[in-house]
């Protein structure tokens, strides 16, 4: 499964309603990629951070072929798990002056949704619009000048 594809996975997964207990087939190949903490700091957002414990209704979680865990996706993982800003964390971005809050995207507001293999905005990619209202969408780093706002879908 692509990053971006897991990514929009978990994301989902912290504002499920409708599973409570979610069993995931997990494999991963040391031989294809040496490092999965990308991938531990977005599965510990979606089961562990403070919005889902808050938005989710997760209530258990089976991991049947666990394999072993390096010592980095270990500390990856916790750095979401215990992190009073986990979105800032998991995205690397500063802390913001506005506290992070769930918000409505509203109909037809530009959204750049293209990134590059560091995770910065391309900034001249095409903007992306919807027809409709996005609601739960999570801000975050929110600088309180910019016109632009980090959110999480």
């Amino acid at each position: 499964m692509p990053a971006r594809d897991f990514e929009a996975l978990c994301s989902a997964m912290a504002l499920t309603q409708t599973t409570k207990k979610l069993s995931l087939q997990l494999i991963m190949n040391r031989e294809l990629q040496a490092s999965y903490e990308h991938w531990w700091k977005w599965l510990a957002y979606a089961l562990f951070s403070k919005r889902s414990n808050a938005c989710s209704s997760i209530e258990s979680v089976i991991i049947p072929a666990l394999v072993q865990l390096t010592a980095a996706e270990v500390r990856a993982f916790i750095s979401i798990v215990t992190s009073e800003h986990p979105e800032e964390t998991l995205f690397g971005t500063p802390r913001g002056r506005v506290d992070e809050r769930d918000a409505t995207l509203t109909s037809g507001a530009p959204i750049r949704w293209q990134f590059d293999d560091k995770g910065q905005t391309v900034l001249d990619s095409q903007l992306l619009t919807l027809e409709t209202a996005i609601p739960f969408v999570r801000t975050f780093s929110d600088d309180g000048e910019c016109e632009w706002v980090n959110v999480l879908l």
